[in-house]
Parts: structure tokens; sequence; C-alpha cells
């Protein structure tokens, strides 16, 4: 049985907002992700379940823009720590509206406003 499938994409973006909350902060953002086409996706940042705050839950919704010019929209779940200086990096799986599932990495950059990261299949 095989956990993760093979790399489908590469992922490039920008961050477009942050909001802070008491309930965790939430990010906004673009990215192209290859195949996928253009995505915009909110990301909420769950506050952190460890004493040094260095480790959460996150969830995604999102969008993407498919170069075919469909669109499909998608959820995530999972995980976010802290991965340098003003830097998280998230695990999650994903699942569009089509029932494609993926295992996504994300690195968000808070202090450049950027994302990468790499799109991998689970089926």
């Amino acid at each position: 049985m095989s956990v993760v499938g093979d790399k489908q994409s590469d992922i490039t973006g920008k961050i477009t907002s942050i909001t802070i909350r008491e309930s965790g902060s939430q990010v906004n953002l673009e990215a192209d992700v290859g195949s996928f086409g253009i995505v915009f996706g909110t990301v909420n940042f769950n506050p952190s379940v460890d004493a040094n705050k260095e480790t959460g839950t996150v969830v995604v919704r999102g969008q993407a823009l498919r170069p075919d010019g469909t669109n499909a929209s998608f959820r995530c779940a999972g995980t976010w720590r802290k991965s340098g200086r003003s830097r998280w990096e998230i695990k999650h799986i994903s699942i569009d509206d089509e029932g494609q599932r993926m295992f996504v990495v994300d690195e968000f950059d808070l202090e450049n406003r950027s994302t990468t990261g790499v799109v991998y299949a689970l089926d």
C-alpha cells in the first residue's frame, strides 16, 4: 500500500492578506499550482496545541481556476508548525468537488508574503 503518490505540481504564490484573531490567524492567498491552475484560498491557522506555541491544526478552503476554463472548489485539513522566523509549514489533505484527493506541503513566508509548496497524489 502506497501512502503518498507521485508529485503532481509545484506551488508558487503570494499572500494577499493576514487577519489576526483570538481564535487564530487567517491567511488569504493566490497561487499558481501548475496543471491545477490559479488557486485562491483562505487558510485558517487554529491556535497552537503545544506549550511552545509551535504547532496546531489548519483548515483550508479554496477555488481553482483550471487551465481548461473550469472551476473546482476544494477543502483541506491538516497541521501547521513553525519552520523558521516568520515561517509556517503546513501539511494537509485536500479533496476537491470531484472527489480528487491530494496531499499538500506548503511553506508560508509571512515576512515576504509568499508561499511555495508541492502537491502529491493520494490515489
